[in-house]
């Protein structure tokens, strides 16, 4: 069984199909890229599979169970984390609260917040800076404090939306590498929507296209970087040409 199977997801807003009949499943263990031009309806599934719009139609399971009626909140107890493109912390609060903001998603008290809170801030590096406020850290730092916060949720999906953009070579190397480490020591899965193809083509398994809100091509990322419809919707004639 797939941890995440979405179905003929549709969602229109007036008369744009932002997104058309789209579908997807993600095993456990899986990074999946989701690409595509601006305005492809990336962001648009993930608010869908996260509850923050509702869809016209189809359905998202996550290990089998339905979250079609689920609240947001609800999903993310279910197992489904996210962070945001624009990343905006709780400015005036320490590092330490705007993760344990995230950790108050499955505990109670404050003191299972805060240890929650640490550990996770240790695994992402950001312990140093616990008591710093969010408005002092640099781009790289709030975009892995927005990292943090999700993962302090205990999620067994995490959506990551853009988490590279604006890192200069050292940190978005810095980035891929926190990115593996989920995998491979917290077994996270991940569905990725990234626009610096050397980083999708770096972390993903498979990659998925999206173009006018419909899956354009589906495979692992040396077949889709190829693709003569990737290349026109999206690569470009001098990207296509670099992967051959």
């Amino acid at each position: 069984m797939s941890l995440l199977e979405i179905q003929n997801l549709t969602k229109s807003f007036g008369g744009l199909k932002a997104v058309d009949n789209f579908s997807l499943k993600i095993a456990s263990g899986e990074i999946v890229g989701l690409i595509g031009p601006n305005g492809a309806g990336k962001t648009t599934i993930f608010n869908l599979i996260t509850g923050a719009i509702r869809a016209d139609s189809g359905r998202v399971d996550l290990d089998g169970q339905s979250l079609t009626r689920f609240k947001p909140w609800d999903i993310c107890r279910a197992g489904i984390g996210r962070t945001f493109q624009v990343v905006r912390p709780f400015m005036n609060r320490t590092v330490l609260y705007n993760a344990m903001v995230g950790a108050f998603a499955r505990v109670k008290t404050p003191e299972e917040a805060e240890a929650r809170a640490l550990e996770t801030l240790a695994f992402t590096g950001l312990l140093p800076k616990k008591d710093v406020l969010a408005k002092s850290l640099t781009l790289p730092d709030r975009k892995r404090l927005e990292i943090t916060r999700a993962l302090a949720t205990r999620p067994r999906l995490l959506l990551l939306d853009e988490v590279m953009a604006g890192l200069n070579e050292t940190e978005t190397q810095e980035a891929i590498e926190l990115v593996q480490r989920l995998r491979r020591e917290m077994d996270v899965s991940l569905l990725i929507i990234e626009h610096v193809m050397e980083v999708v083509m770096t972390l993903s398994d498979r990659i998925v296209v999206l173009h006018h809100g419909e899956k354009i091509c589906e495979g692992p990322p040396e077949s889709v970087c190829s693709d003569q419809c990737v290349i026109e919707a999206y690569l470009g004639d001098d990207y296509g040409a670099a992967c051959n």
